[in-house]
């Protein structure tokens, strides 16, 4: 039990650390707001993300890798309205955290944009 409570309290760590540095770092005219699942040992991550203008968006997806990886793995996220749902397989959370971007294809751009905009090498 205290190793389970121990992963849980990194990877939340990590998770609220991601959420701090995307709400005061970084500024988007369509990403409003990125909501973080509750971290269960042995069930998957859902990550949300709300949306203030969709108009342009085409599809969404989710780069993620795990600590100490090189490449990301990818998920299309499920866009309904203004929200974009996809869920991290628990076999991917290992502490002692994940890293993880969200990358918006837009109808008519030659690349995709990232959120956060930060460190992502590799990804477009």
């Amino acid at each position: 039990m205290i190793r389970s409570r121990s992963f849980s309290v990194i990877l939340i760590s990590a998770a609220l650390l991601g959420r701090a540095a995307i709400g005061h770092g970084q500024v988007s005219g369509r990403v409003s707001k990125i909501n973080i699942g509750t971290l269960t040992p042995g069930k998957p991550l859902t990550i949300q993300v709300e949306f203030s203008n969709t108009a342009d968006l085409d599809r969404v997806e989710i780069a993620f890798r795990q600590f100490g990886q090189h490449d990301y793995r990818r998920a299309e996220m499920a866009l309904e309205g203004h929200t974009a749902d996809a869920s991290i397989p628990a076999t991917e959370l290992v502490p002692p955290f994940i890293e993880y971007y969200v990358i918006l294809y837009l109808r008519n751009a030659p690349t995709p944009e990232t959120y956060p905009l930060e460190n992502a090498q590799g990804l477009r």
